[in-house]
């Protein structure tokens, strides 16, 4: 089933608080005859659970018309009676006082499952908020002979198939997200202020953090089955930073490195610090600092290319991505990759993805 991208609706893509599992197929089997308004020849019938919420058919597509009166963030979800869930869109309220909101957004019906359910959810985790749904399709990764600052360790290039489809963090890991987890803050910088990439932080520190966030969430109800919050795979990592690009770059080539300084911080201007996260360009798909600031941390460990999957393995050297503060601008590639010990840096943290758990 191909599983759509998030919406950007309001004036910031955001995500929302996931629907209970046990709830979602409660309500799955309690929708699950055809309604109405079933697309002509397929049997499939869009079904609001939320009195906020008006749909119509029009084509291949659902319109759906909402009002709502409040503050904070909303998302409308989108699922079937194959309980997968999807975000049909997101819907932003700013300022200091409730508003009402009025509008239409258009979501296409998709086309292997019989019922489609749209709910409306008050977004609530902060964390998860800055999250983004990646979905599973395919990529070459690693880098040809003749790429500009290629290290042997990227090749041989290889297709790799993302099966399952994640969601990753909009943003490298901060100050205040680690130190909310685990009441501490290990970074060299942590002066800069609680929007700048934690750094400091082991292998075993990033996947400790990802462990309590899966506990906090599973408790609260807020996780899909078989869903933890953990590193992403090296495979996972490439895959999102090219955002389907298969250049040296999610923006291009850049032979002669007159474009980088919009998008990750280096050696060559980054006045030998950090930087608040967010601040330089995202790729296509939205992320940013892919390049840049701190390395990140990946689950897999450091080893030549074989199929693309993950090898964690907490006894080895682990794979660490996207380069730093320090490094020269040939670093900033998305095929660039390096492994160490587990030990802490001051150009180190990692990103947080919301994905498939991994067997042992």
């Amino acid at each position: 089933m191909t599983i759509m991208r998030t919406a950007n609706v309001g004036p910031e893509k955001t995500h929302f608080k996931i629907l209970p599992v046990t709830l979602l197929v409660a309500l799955c089997q309690m929708f699950v005859s055809a309604g109405e308004n079933s697309l002509p020849g397929s049997g499939i019938s869009p079904i609001s659970t939320s009195p906020q919420l008006r749909l119509s058919l029009v084509g291949s597509e659902v319109v759906l018309d909402y009002q709502l009166t409040g503050s904070g963030t909303f998302s409308i979800l989108h699922f079937d009676d194959l309980a997968e869930i999807r975000t049909a869109g997101q819907l932003a309220f700013t300022g200091p006082s409730p508003k009402t909101k009025r509008g239409q957004m258009v979501a296409p019906m998709l086309g292997t499952a019989r019922t489609s359910f749209f709910v409306l959810r008050e977004n609530t985790n902060q964390i998860s908020s800055r999250m983004i749904w990646v979905s599973p399709g395919r990529f070459t990764m690693g880098s040809d002979t003749y790429e500009a600052g290629r290290e042997s360790d990227e090749g041989p290039p290889h297709e790799v198939t993302i099966e399952k489809g994640f969601w990753l963090g909009k943003y490298e890991a901060t100050h205040a997200e680690f130190e909310e987890i685990t009441g501490d803050n290990p970074s060299q910088f942590q002066s800069n202020g609680p929007e700048f990439p934690v750094e400091m932080v082991s292998w075993q520190d990033a996947v400790q953090y990802c462990s309590r966030l899966t506990e906090r969430e599973q408790q609260a109800g807020r996780l899909p089955a078989g869903y933890v919050y953990r590193l992403p795979t090296e495979a996972e990592w490439e895959y999102a930073c090219r955002a389907g690009t298969a250049t040296r770059r999610h923006f291009g080539d850049d032979p002669y490195d007159t474009e980088i300084s919009q998008y990750g911080w280096h050696g060559s201007i980054s006045d030998s610090t950090t930087h608040r996260v967010g601040l330089l360009r995202a790729n296509p798909w939205g992320f940013h600092d892919m390049y840049g600031n701190v390395f990140e941390w990946c689950l897999d460990i450091y080893a030549p290319y074989l199929d693309g999957a993950a090898k964690p393995n907490p006894k080895g050297a682990h794979v660490w991505r996207g380069g730093s503060w320090y490094c020269p601008v040939n670093v900033l590639r998305s095929a660039d990759r390096h492994g160490i010990a587990p030990e802490r840096c001051s150009f180190l943290g990692f990103r947080v993805a919301l994905a498939p758990a991994l067997a042992e």
